[in-house]
């Protein structure tokens, strides 16, 4: 499990006249199945972390392994089916396509890498929508769906062509208390239920604490690297997890 994905040395840096390191020899493993929080302040390199996971942007050295193979040697089409048929991702806006139907939106990754849809994908994409609760809207445009209804779409976007990893940026950073909580849970019952490893960059300090390992990054390096090995649901969370605690202080 240790060489299912693995971030060695990663520096990022952006600007070409005034540079500024975003990442500094950033050094991470994630096992199969985990769900894992990454929190900070703003700026602190989350979402440039998770670019270089999901292979969006290039490190300015180091190396980023999947299942022992280095991302960035692959050219730019087996990258690109890389992040298509192995990569979700679940944003804070869930950027649907305003002149598709939900359904449609949620199909439009296997229209990228496969495609003409086939009848198993199409029956495929119904029953994501069902288990995202949103069925009902399959056939509704996305400008016609609620904050939590698109991205409960978006979600099952990202799981269409059944990825083995869900990169997810501030998936509940605009959505209401009571909708976020249900997005979360949701987040939490699929990886529990497909075994698909889950990484959260968030504020949310309740989707830390669904979560089984918690990451903290600081000024473009890992602070702190929390793994709860058997979570506590009750009030030891506090005290097992300190960068929890001191997120809630934030």
């Amino acid at each position: 499990m240790g060489n299912f994905l693995k971030l060695s040395n990663i520096i990022k840096s952006y600007g070409s006249t005034v540079k500024t390191t975003v990442l500094k020899d950033i050094s991470l493993s994630f096992e199969k199945g985990e769900f894992a929080a990454v929190i900070g302040q703003s700026g602190s390199g989350k979402s440039t972390l998770l670019n270089m996971i999901g292979v969006l942007d290039r490190p300015d050295s180091g190396a980023v392994h999947f299942e022992g193979v280095n991302l960035y040697d692959l050219d730019d089409d087996k990258l690109a089916h890389f992040r298509s048929v192995t990569l979700g991702f679940v944003f804070q806006f869930h950027h649907l396509l305003p002149e598709y139907s939900a359904i449609e939106n949620v199909l439009m990754p296997y229209r990228i890498a496969y495609g003409k849809v086939t009848p198993e994908a199409l029956k495929t994409a119904t029953e994501l929508l069902d288990r995202v609760g949103v069925s009902d809207r399959k056939n509704n445009r996305s400008t016609n769906l609620s904050g939590g209804q698109a991205q409960r779409v978006a979600i099952a976007r990202a799981l269409m062509n059944k990825p083995q990893i869900v990169l997810a940026d501030e998936p509940t950073g605009n959505l209401d208390s009571d909708t976020s909580e249900s997005i979360r849970n949701l987040l939490r019952q699929i990886n529990r239920e497909y075994s698909t490893t889950f990484i959260i960059v968030t504020h949310d300090r309740h989707v830390a604490a669904a979560c089984d390992r918690v990451i903290e990054i600081g000024d473009g390096k890992v602070v702190d690297d929390v793994k709860i090995s058997a979570r506590a649901e009750n009030e030891n969370w506090d005290r097992l997890a300190p960068c929890y605690c001191r997120m809630k202080s934030v």
